[in-house]
C-alpha cells in the first residue's frame, strides 16, 4: 500500500511539476510513457529474478532503488536545478524498480500466509494496489493547492511512504527464493512435437483434466472443458431458462445463438 502510494503521488507531483513549467501536456504525456514503459520492458526480466534471486532481497532492493529516485528529484525541485530530460530519467529509472518489484511482492506473498488463506491474500495485495492510486491522488491533490507545500512537499510525502514500505518489509523473516528444473520448460516440451502446429494444436486441446483417474473422486468443470472427456456419471446442474442457454447469447445472436448453444450441448 505504501509503495503503491509512493508511485501515485510521485507521478502526480511531477505530472503537475511539468505541466506549471513547460505549459506542455505533450511533455507530460512523454513523462508518464517514461515511467510506465518499464512495466513492458522489464517485467519479463524481473520474473525471472523473483524465480532466481532471494525475493525479500530482491525486494527490498527495488524499495531502496525507489526511495532513491524520489530523494534524488525532491532535491533537485528544492534547489530548482531540475531539467526535462533529466526528470524523464529518473523517472524511467523509478518506473525500472517499481517494475521489478511487482513480481517480488507477489511472489512472496505464498510464503507469508497458510495455503488455505492465500486467495485472500492475493485478493488483499490486488485490492491494495488499486487503493493506493485512489489514495495516492486523494493525499496529493489538496497538497498542490496548499501554499507553502506544493510540488516539493508532494514529493516528500511520496519518500515518506517509500522509506515506510522498506521499513515494513524489513520485517519480513521468511527466506522466499523460486526452483528452477532445468528438465522442464517451454522449448524442451516443444521438441517433442513435430511442428510448431501440432505443438500449438496440443497446447489448445491440453488441459489439466486430460489425465486417467484411478481413485473416484468428483470433477468440477464447465461445459466447455468437458468437450472430448468420457466419465461414467455426470451430473449437469444450472441447466434452466435463462442460464443455458444463456439468455445474453440468444439476444444478441437470436436463433443463431440458441443453435450454437444446442451444438455445445450435444457435444
Amino acid at each position: 500500500m505504501m509503495s503503491g502510494a509512493a508511485m501515485w503521488t510521485f507521478i502526480v507531483a511531477t505530472s503537475w511539476l511539468v505541466l506549471d513549467k513547460y505549459d506542455s501536456s505533450t511533455s507530460v504525456g512523454i513523462l508518464t510513457f517514461a515511467s510506465m514503459l518499464p512495466f513492458l520492458v522489464v517485467s519479463p526480466i524481473a520474473g525471472v529474478m523473483a524465480d532466481r534471486l532471494d525475493r525479500k532481497n530482491l525486494a527490498l532492493l527495488t524499495f531502496c532503488g525507489g526511495l532513491a529516485i524520489v530523494s534524488t528529484v525532491t532535491a533537485l525541485v528544492v534547489v530548482d536545478v531540475l531539467e526535462f530530460w533529466s526528470l524523464a530519467l529518473l523517472t524511467f529509472l523509478g518506473g525500472t524498480f517499481r517494475a521489478m518489484q511487482e513480481p517480488a511482492i507477489q511472489a512472496l506473498i505464498p510464503n507469508q500466509v497458510p495455503s488455505n488463506d492465500l486467495l485472500n491474500a492475493i485478493t488483499l495485495n490486488a485490492s491494495t494496489r488499486h487503493g493506493a492510486r485512489f489514495f495516492g491522488l486523494i493525499v496529493a491533490s489538496p497538497m498542490l493547492a496548499m501554499e507553502g507545500i506544493g510540488v516539493a512537499g508532494v514529493l516528500a510525502t511520496s519518500a515518506c511512504f517509500n522509506a515506510v514500505g522498506t521499513l515494513l518489509l524489513t520485517r519480513i523473516r521468511t527466506k522466499s527464493s523460486g526452483d528452477i528444473v532445468s528438465r522442464s520448460g517451454l522449448l524442451k516440451g516443444m521438441r517433442e512435437f513435430e511442428n510448431l502446429e501440432s505443438f500449438l494444436e496440443h497446447v489448445a486441446l491440453a488441459t489439466s483434466l486430460d489425465q486417467d483417474w484411478e481413485d473416484k473422486k468428483v470433477n468440477l468443470m464447465t461445459m466447455h472443458a468437458s468437450k472430448g472427456l468420457e466419465f461414467d456419471v455426470v451430473f449437469l446442474p444450472g441447466w434452466e431458462e435463462g442460464l443455458f442457454p444463456h439468455q445474453k447469447s440468444i439476444e444478441e445472436k437470436g436463433q443463431k445463438g440458441l443453435e450454437e448453444e444446442r451444438r455445445l450441448a450435444y457435444v
